[in-house]
Order: structure tokens, then sequence, then C-alpha cells
């Protein structure tokens, strides 16, 4: 009785929010209750080993399954799916503020209510009772697995038991098959030819700034009629702008070290594990040809494993919010701006060349980066909120890029701009936050590259990935990018396919080609086409009207997952 109060409470505070209709149909009971009679399965036989001798251990694994379920309510509300092994590991001190945001009268209320309907099921207890439970457990057992196939669950459907285990254990086995090979696609996406721009910077200083959850349709460059970012919309003015820039996965540490390694990570594997994956990274790359190396984070190294990350991956400093002085303080971190000031602390310690990345956090959850400076729109929700806090990411970006400019360094310098992932506020069913699905507003990111006095402002429409960051950096240089290196120079003429993943609730997979976006979904087999040249917020799929196109998209992904996760040792 528990596990359906949980799913029904869900449901209400769905409709609550305007964010439950695309779930509701005649198969939505048997399509949510399966995972539940899974689990009731499961439990039955450590009920009838313990009824007589130690009834209290099947009332304690009981009572810990009903826990479990009625605090995962509101997660799920929130983020469309129970906390998985990750997420769980996520769920830290850095993100108390984001945590505590939550904890309302509604949402107290509904895991009051799934604790209450354990001792009410109880109470209630009788023949008529359990035979009614047990024909529609039969039916959802039966049903269930080909009515979720003809809705659109968004991940409401999981048992928030079945869904720890299961993405616990599918991070903990190692696939065995290593020789599915991904089917070639001739990307049909144009490129600009900027092979004039190969060795124009040799000698230059580098500064590579990577924004904090900020999506390319929040940025006036890419559309906004708001400038929530005016220092990094100067910079697109003297720079050339990646129209099509993708991020190989929508969460912060992981893309990190994808980007700096250029090499894709795999699906369902941990942080940590990079730690022992051998990589060349750009910054190794340059301290090998005499720069001097920073990395300055205004979060915390520890959070999510980043330390694993970014330590020995040939930075000469590592300072975050942890060593940098600031006045401002909150569970994420410290204000951009301190770490900004910092940054060009480094920048007067030594000498130049210098390869210096800066990692601000305005764009992160809850929207309340803290600091002093300008909040100028008015916040009436999360968008608000969100917009204000890049703009006062963007007043530290100004404090890095005009402290440069008044140390005469700024026109001697190569500055990168990008994001790491985007952010959703409801663009979709149940899409909030960044990590969980692969839209444009998930992976799209801004990508800018300015090389003062030499770039004017240029649109290019070639695709790219984060990896390509790293080969385009040494390409300025008029260097020789790294053995092993996945990613491509964007210099380069060179029409390409970007591809994502996600894997923190619904396994997703999809690339962008040319006009074309496919997004396949493994759980249920559905693999979506959209044309983003008609329908840029990806409303229409064409995934039964060109079947074709879909289905050698979804070939091509699966077989490229599955190699990335063949090749983790």
């Amino acid at each position: 009785m528990a596990l359906a109060v949980a799913k029904v409470a869900l449901l209400l505070g769905r409709a609550v929010d305007h964010r439950a209709s695309g779930v509701l149909s005649p198969w939505t009971p048997f399509a949510f209750l399966f995972q539940d009679v899974w689990l009731l399965a499961a439990f039955l036989p450590i009920d009838l080993l313990t009824e007589r001798r130690a009834r209290w251990l099947g009332h304690t694994v009981l009572g810990a399954v009903v826990l479990w379920t009625a605090i995962n309510v509101p997660v799920a509300r929130v983020f469309g799916t129970p906390l998985t092994a990750g997420m769980l590991k996520a769920a830290g001190g850095a993100l108390k503020d984001s945590i505590l945001l939550y904890v309302t009268v509604d949402n107290v209320a509904a895991v009051i209510a799934v604790i209450a309907a354990t001792f009410v099921g109880f109470l209630l207890r009788s023949r008529a009772g359990y035979v009614a439970i047990g024909v529609v457990a039969l039916l959802a057992f039966v049903i269930g697995p080909a009515a979720l196939v003809r809705i659109d669950s968004i991940g409401l459907h999981r048992n928030a038991v079945v869904t720890l285990v299961r993405t616990w254990l599918t991070r903990a086995i190692r696939p065995t098959d290593t020789t599915v090979e991904a089917a070639p696609i001739k990307p049909e996406g144009r490129a600009l030819d900027l092979t004039h721009l190969s060795g124009v910077a040799r000698g230059r200083n580098v500064v590579w700034i990577v924004l904090e959850s900020t999506g390319a349709r929040y940025l006036a460059p890419y559309g906004n009629p708001r400038d929530t970012m005016p220092h990094v919309t100067a910079l697109a003015g003297s720079g050339v702008t990646f129209d099509g820039a993708y991020t190989l996965y929508p969460e912060s540490i992981k893309g990190l070290w994808a980007a700096l390694c250029s090499y894709a990570i795999a699906p369902h594997t941990a942080a940590e594990q990079y730690a022992n994956v051998p990589c060349t990274s750009i910054a190794d790359v340059l301290r090998g040809l005499g720069y001097r190396t920073a990395m300055l984070h205004s979060g915390r190294f520890a959070y999510l494993g980043m330390d694993s990350v970014v330590e020995k991956r040939g930075f000469d400093v590592l300072e975050d919010a942890a060593t940098i002085p600031a006045k401002h303080t909150a569970s994420f971190g410290i204000d951009d701006a301190s770490a900004a000031r910092r940054a060009l602390g480094f920048v007067d310690a030594g000498k130049e060349p210098f390869f210096l990345m800066y990692l601000p956090i305005g764009g992160h959850h809850p929207y309340e980066t803290p600091g002093e400076g300008p909040r100028p729109f008015a916040e009436k929700n999360d968008y608000d909120r969100y917009e204000n806090d890049l703009f006062r990411a963007d007043h530290a970006v100004g404090v890095l890029l005009d402290g440069l400019k008044q140390r005469g360094k700024l026109d001697n310098t190569v500055v990168i701009v990008n994001g790491d992932h985007g952010e959703a506020f409801f663009q979709h069913e149940g899409n909030f936050a960044h990590t969980l699905f692969v839209y444009e507003e998930n992976v799209h990111v801004p990508l800018i590259v300015a090389v003062p006095g030499v770039t004017p402002p240029i649109r290019a429409p070639q695709l790219a990935s984060l990896l390509d960051v790293p080969p385009t950096i040494v390409d300025l240089l008029g260097a020789k990018p790294a053995a092993g290196w996945e990613g491509r120079s964007l210099l380069a003429p060179t029409p390409r396919v970007a591809r994502f993943f996600a894997d923190q609730a619904t396994f997703l997979l999809g690339l962008r080609d040319g006009r074309f976006k496919a997004i396949h979904e493994t759980e249920s087999g559905r693999t979506r086409l959209f044309d983003l040249s008609v329908d840029p917020l990806e409303q229409n799929d064409l995934g039964k009207v060109d079947s074709g196109r879909a289905d050698r998209y979804r070939d091509h992904l699966v077989a490229w997952s599955r190699a990335l996760r063949a090749r983790m040792k």
C-alpha cells in the first residue's frame, strides 16, 4: 500500500507543479506499479523466512524500504527519478543549500503520507484485500513492461529501491563485449575553413574559462534577448563563436575530465575511476611547452571526486574554495570574484607564457551564488534567479579579463569560454537542472575562441564537442596534439558528428548530425529524431516518419556506447 501511495503522491505533486500531463494514460497504473511488484516479489521470501523466528528482521527490511520510498517522493517530483547510485553520492554537504530548498510543507506531507500508509495497510488487512492486491500485482507484473513502451513515463515509474540497486549494479559490473565497433556515419553538416588561424597565437598565454551550468540558449550571442553575460558577449564580438558545440556528458566532473584529456568517458562510471586512466591533458602539453599552469575553481574539488579528475593532470597550481580567501561562502563554494582575483595573483606570480583555467560556479542550483554585485533581473522564479546568477558569474569573468587588460597581458592571451553543460527549466517534461536528459537545453553549450587582434567576429557552423577544445588550442599555438586525443581541431573545415549521453536516470544516447538530432532511450528502445532547422525546441518526433535514419543513428549510438564501456579496464 505504501508503494502505491508513493506513486499517487508523486503524481499529485507533479500535477501541482503542472508537470504531469504527459504521463497520464490508461496504461499508467500498470507501467507505474510493475517495479513495485518486482520488489514485493523479492521481499516475499524474506518475509516468509523470518515470520516465525526473526519477524523483527522482516519488519526492519520493510521499514527501510518504506522510509527510502518516502524520502524519494520529493526527489522524483523534482528530477523525474528516485535517487540513483550516482545521484546519492552527489547529495552531500556541497549541495546542502540545494537540498534544504525542497524541505517544504507539501514535500514533508508526502513523506509522512507514505509512512502512514504502511500502518493503515496493517490495520486494513483482510483476505479480500489480499486477493485484490494480488490481482493488481499480477496484472502489473505481466502488463507493466509493455505498458511502459506505450507511455512516456520520464522515469516516474521507477521504484526507489530497484533504481538504487540497478544503477549500483550497472556501475559495478564491467562489460565483457570488446568486439563491437560503432558503424561510421558520414557527417551531413557544414564547416567553415579556419585554417588561416593555425599558429597565429604561437607563444601567447592561454586562458580557458569553463562556465558552470551555462547552456548556449541563455546567452545573447545564441539568441537570448536578455544579455545575461555582457563580458562574454563582448568577447564573442572579437572572436569565433561556434554555433553547434556540445558537451559529451551533462555533468561537470566527468565532463571536465573528458574535455581536459580530449578523451570520451564511458557510461556508468564514477569520477574516481578516471584517476587511474592514463591521459595527456592540455595542461600536460602546455607545461611541456614551457607554460606555467593553474586551475582556480570557485567550487570544491572534494565534490563528486573532482580531485581525482584534476590532480596529477599537469597543473602547477590547483586551488579551490577550500584554500582561496573569500568574504562570501555557500555550501557549494565561494564568490566567483574572489577566485578571479586569486587567478590574477597566479598571473602576477611568474613569467609568461601561462595557461590558466578559471572555473566559476555562478549558475549552479539553487541559483543563489554568493557574493556582491548586480542581479539586474526581477526574480519571480528559478529561471530568473538563474539568469541573475549568470550575470553575477559574468561580473567575475569581467574582473579576470579587466585585470589582464590592466596588466597589459590580454592582447597577448588566447581566451576560450565554454559552458561545461546546459541547464533545464522544464522545457521538456521532467527536465530540470542538467544531468538527466540530453535535450538541447542539457547539452548544447556556448563555445567562443578569441585571439585579440587576430580574430574578427566569426560565426562557425561546424558541430563541435568539448573534446575538440584541447586540439584547437594547440593548433592555434602552432603545436601538435597529444597522442591519444580523440577530439580534432575546429580550425579544419571538417564536418563532424557530435555525440553525448546521460546515465544518471534513464540511460540516454544522443547525437547531432547536421540539422538532425537523435535521442535513443535504452530502457524503452525508443529512438526520437528531430530536425533542429525547423524544430529547435525538439517538440516534433520524426522517428517514425524517417525510421531509416533513426535506426541508423540508433545502431551507431548503441555500438558507440558499448565500445566506450568495453575500453574501461
